[in-house]
């Protein structure tokens, strides 16, 4: 909780003090932050429940769930109009990373297939799903592309930890490490590019996307870094009191 608390209460008291514009750009990402605080809650009961019944039993239950939600709310396009609800909409999606990350230490046989043949359909599919919602009349919920998307990439995904435990690259490594602040300060960035600056297409694009890199950056040394330090602090505290006593 400290380590994304404090991130998430910075960019929202940021966010009020730049106005009502900013409040709404954040909120159309903050979502799945509240539904990870909710997951992180949960998360002590779910290791006492998970010593009775399996991964596997606990993701079907919530697959079960999370189908009776789309089949309550069929024309729902995106996550987050569940309100309340979305949180248990998406569990089963949490939950599979929960089951990787139990797994993920056993290396895969390597069979020799290029990881690109792993990365292209899942960018092919992004990017067929976004033009359908923004271009065409024909728009099928992302609550429906959701769900095997989140299946494949369950694959998708222990392979590209199977193939950077193999070739590791220390500078994705750095950047991923500011992910969370990048998604945290982007619609600001967005936000203030749009209110403040009006240049040609491909210029804008270049411009909108330093004014992010410098956002981003900045935020991740002068808040989540820090909290990050901290919450690995407090962390450590209970086991060096117990090897203390």
């Amino acid at each position: 909780m400290v380590r994304i608390g404090i991130p998430l209460l910075s960019i929202v008291l940021g966010a009020q003090a730049l106005g009502q514009k900013y409040v709404g750009a954040e909120g159309a990402v903050l979502w799945s932050v509240y539904c990870e605080i909710m997951y992180y809650a949960l998360y002590p009961m779910l290791v006492i429940l998970l010593r009775y019944i399996s991964v596997a039993r606990v993701i079907a239950g919530s697959v079960v769930v999370s189908g009776i939600l789309m089949a309550s709310s069929p024309r729902i396009v995106y996550l987050w109009e569940f309100s309340y609800n979305t949180w248990l909409y998406c569990l089963p999606f949490w939950l599979a990373g929960v089951f990787m990350a139990e797994r993920f230490r056993t290396p895969l046989r390597s069979v020799g297939i290029s990881i690109w043949l792993w990365r292209v359909p899942a960018l092919t599919y992004g990017v067929v799903v976004a033009c359908l919602i923004a271009h065409s009349s024909f728009v099928i919920g992302l609550i429906w592309t959701m769900p095997p998307f989140a299946f494949y990439s369950y694959f998708w995904i222990r392979r590209e930890i199977d193939c950077l435990s193999r070739h590791p690259s220390p500078v994705l490594e750095s950047l991923g490490r500011a992910s969370y602040s990048m998604y945290l300060v982007h619609p600001v960035a967005i936000c203030f590019f749009y209110q403040n600056l009006h240049l040609s297409p491909i210029l804008g694009w270049v411009v909108l996307l330093l004014l992010i890199g410098i956002g981003t950056a900045a935020f991740y040394f002068a808040v989540e870094k820090p909290s990050h330090n901290l919450a690995r602090y407090w962390g450590r505290r209970p086991l060096a009191v117990a090897n203390a006593s």
